[in-house]
Formats: structure tokens, sequence, C-alpha cells
């Protein structure tokens, strides 16, 4: 159901509706609320990185990265890492070149993010070509067949030895959004 305008238009509102529930039982704005639960989505990843004692990425995949929301978060965790956002919905890229033009226009020494339309069980990436390969809220959508089929063509990507995450509501909690951060570092 991504496949049109209005699927892109409701993904911002969305995003901060399920941060808002993250926290339902603070009092915080939608501004907040967003910044606390993407702050802690990247303070995961580096925490995971450096519990293993890998070096931040250089470069990152963001699979699944709709109009781009998440793609930005890394970028403020990353800010030297390239950074590509590949989604399937060329509606949902839209919105994501549009916001980075908009970005790069309010600072244009930032470094840029690129956004390409592609699936995310045949990205069309080169073997061993990610740092970190990440899944952003997408996992809870698909199928089983479909996970099996990201994880290889994660797997296939991702340099030896460096990260493989999804991140996504914690199924164990219902409609209640609760925040889940898998990584994992296949073996050299």
């Amino acid at each position: 159901g991504n496949l049109n305008w209005q699927a892109a238009y409701e993904v911002e509102p969305a995003s901060y509706a399920v941060a808002l529930r993250t926290f339902k039982g603070e009092t915080l704005t939608g501004e907040q609320a967003m910044h606390k639960f993407r702050e802690g989505i990247n303070r995961e990843i580096k925490a995971y990185h450096s519990k293993h004692g890998l070096a931040a990425p250089c470069s990152i995949l963001d699979v699944g990265c709709s109009t781009g929301i998440s793609s930005r978060w890394y970028r403020r965790a990353y800010p030297a890492a390239d950074i590509t956002g590949l989604d399937l919905s060329p509606y949902f890229l839209a919105v994501a070149e549009l916001e980075e033009r908009r970005r790069i226009a309010a600072d244009p020494s930032a470094k840029r993010i690129s956004f390409v339309r592609g699936l995310a069980e045949s990205t069309g990436c080169a073997d061993s070509s990610w740092d970190m390969v990440v899944f952003s809220f997408i996992a809870h959508e698909c199928p089983q067949q479909a996970l099996r089929d990201f994880v290889r063509e994660a797997r296939r990507i991702v340099k030896p030895g460096r990260v493989v995450c999804f991140v996504d509501n914690n199924p164990r909690y219902g409609s209640a959004p609760s925040l889940c951060v898998y990584c994992s570092h296949p073996p050299s």
C-alpha cells in the first residue's frame, strides 16, 4: 500500500505518532518524542559497534528508507558516512529527495544522502559493498519468506565482519510500540 502519494504524505505524521505512543507515559511534544526515539535507535546501534570493537560505519545502506526519515537520523549519528536510502516506492523516494534538497539548501556543507529505487531482497548492490545495512521499520510488514530473502541479500552485500541491523517495533508489546534493534555482524 505504499505506492501512492497519500501513503508518502502520511509517513511523517505516522512516525511522530509511533514516537509519541512509545513514550505515552511522558509529557513530550511530537518533536521531543521523535528526537528521543531516533536518538535511542542511534545509541543502540553505536553501542553494538562499541561492544564488538567495530569502527563506525563509513557506508550505510538504509533499506526500506521510505521518505528518508531514518536516513536523515543516521546522517546525524554518522556525519562522515556515505549513506544511501533504498526503497521500492517512487513516491516515498520523491519526498525523500525533496527533503534532502531542503536539508542541503539549509546547510550546503552537509554531506548528501543518495536515494535509489530498488528491492530489499535484490538490491543490485555489489557483494561486500556496505559497512552497515539497516532495515528500518519494514520487518513487521513482511512475511517470513521476504525476511529470509532480506537477510540473504544483506549478508551478500555487507562487508565481512560488518553490521546488519533490523530496527522495528517489538512484537512482544502489541499495539504499544517498543523499539527492537537487532544487530549482527556476519563473520569475516
